[in-house]
């Protein structure tokens, strides 16, 4: 039986594997081409294991933040027994703001679970720390300055203490390793 070599960690690969036995890595055979045709491409498979524990808070926090944007923040009474209310992105357009980056943020934390070959200019943790403290910062703001005669809803709530999980949940990457190791198993 021949072996060839994994590009990753140049263990030895048996012919018919799919994934390199030591650290986990496809081979060629299993890799979607990029570009020239060439058998060395971009991995496209998901992999729960390539999250920590943070970016599962972090992408909880994000997608609870980006429907509570959507949801009723500010109500008011307008007759009695009636009510009118008003969404974060409907009471305050510069609300979209956070809405695209928690899109943008989930976006991210999906291609890293999809492919091994992500890189920033900056840490992974530091990434999201970044995007989630300008989330928090304007759910805060947005929350503080609610329109006069108004009362908060449910969707003001929901997103301060989703905006608060997603930076707890950045900061908790902070003590993980930047690259999760891969799964041997496979």
């Amino acid at each position: 039986m021949s072996a060839s070599a994994c590009s990753n960690c140049g263990g030895l690969i048996p012919d018919a594997a799919s994934y390199c036995p030591a650290c986990g890595r496809p081979t060629g055979s299993t890799s979607y081409s990029h570009g020239s045709g060439s058998s060395q491409g971009y991995a496209i498979h998901f992999d729960a294991r390539r999250w920590g524990r943070g970016d599962f808070v972090v992408a909880a926090g994000n997608l609870l933040l980006f429907i509570s944007l959507l949801l009723p923040w500010f109500s008011v009474s307008v007759i009695s027994g009636f009510s009118a209310s008003a969404s974060a992105v409907s009471a305050r357009g510069w609300m979209y703001l956070p809405f695209f980056v928690c899109l943008a943020t989930l976006l991210y934390l999906v291609w890293r679970l999809a492919s091994d070959r992500v890189s920033l200019p900056m840490p992974h943790w530091q990434a999201l720390v970044v995007t989630s403290a300008f989330d928090l910062l304007l759910t805060v703001i947005c929350f503080l300055t609610k329109p006069s005669g108004t009362t908060w809803s449910a969707g003001a709530y929901i997103g301060l203490i989703a905006a608060l999980a997603a930076l707890g949940g950045s900061l908790m990457r902070r003590g993980e390793p930047e690259q999760m190791p891969a799964d041997p198993r496979r």
